[in-house]
């Protein structure tokens, strides 16, 4: 008995540090949305694992062709390249034509009403601008040869990011998977400690033991399963910068809703009863 009031003791300040970071997590969420800090929300869904099916080179190729920062880029290099072809014309020869009707009293020597028609057609031809127009066609070449450099440097960094996230993805997916590979372990040690406890085998030390690591296999599994969704968010967001949070579909990777193997806040770190187990987990 007082084995475990000592565990409780031990837990009760991380339970009151996990309830205050709630708190926290509620204002800031609260904040993004442009709420009042004591208006009372109640989040609706739970955390759980959404798989993901698609390969890099198709994330790389969608993030080229939707980021937002890559396509104002690119309509920059589009009114850099007709500024250039407007700039090179400036020692081009030119044509222009014009007509005017006039109609007026008196006409000539006439003290009558007459209209006649007026045409003009003449051609420019700038002989010598004092090198204006060179100085501008180099000028706005040099800015275009810039914004294609940038552009460049653009799709790489993007690829790299994208390289990186997926990855990041791939390895908080393992650490998953590991985590609930651990929790099935727990679970089982958990029980065979209790089986063995009830013929007399083991002392209630030893299943207090068990339940403690069940308890922090499930912890783990919970925090993975967070850093996982996380890093999933971080590529989504990465995918099309700047514009809305892009859906399974319109990203290109495939995602499966399942229930969370631990649901968010079903382990706040005290050990449960004898005999029972946390149905949060679902192991």
């Amino acid at each position: 008995l007082l084995r475990a009031e000592v565990q409780l003791r031990n837990v009760e300040p991380q339970i009151k540090a996990a309830e205050t970071g709630l708190k926290t997590a509620y204002d800031a969420l609260k904040l993004q949305l442009n709420l009042p800090l004591d208006v009372q929300i109640k989040l609706k869904d739970t955390l759980e694992y959404r798989s993901f099916n698609a390969d890099l080179d198709s994330l790389i190729s969608l993030a080229l062709s939707e980021r937002l920062d890559l396509k104002s880029t690119d309509e920059k290099l589009e009114v850099l390249k007709k500024t250039v072809a407007i700039a090179r014309s400036g020692n081009k020869p030119s044509v222009f034509a014009q007509w005017a009707y006039q109609y007026q009293r008196p006409f000539g020597f006439e003290d009558k009403w007459k209209g006649m028609w007026t045409f003009t057609v003449g051609l420019q031809f700038p002989f010598f601008d004092g090198f204006k127009t060179y100085g501008q066609v180099k000028s706005m070449e040099a800015q275009l040869r810039q914004v294609r450099y940038m552009r460049e440097l653009q799709g790489k960094a993007i690829a790299l990011e994208i390289r990186s996230l997926y990855r990041d993805l791939e390895a908080k997916e393992e650490a998953l998977k590991s985590q609930r590979d651990n929790v099935k372990l727990a679970r089982r040690a958990f029980e065979m400690a209790e089986e063995q406890y009830r013929n007399g085998y083991v002392s209630s030390l030893d299943v207090i033991d068990a339940e403690v690591a069940y308890s922090q296999a499930r912890l783990s599994y919970i925090s993975a399963l967070h850093d996982y969704n996380v890093a999933l968010a971080r590529l989504e967001r990465a995918l099309k910068a700047g514009s809305e949070s892009p859906s399974g579909t319109s990203t290109g990777m495939e995602m499966k809703g399942a229930p969370a193997s631990a649901q968010g806040g079903s382990a706040a770190g005290a050990a449960p009863s004898h005999g029972q187990h946390p149905g949060g987990a679902g192991f």
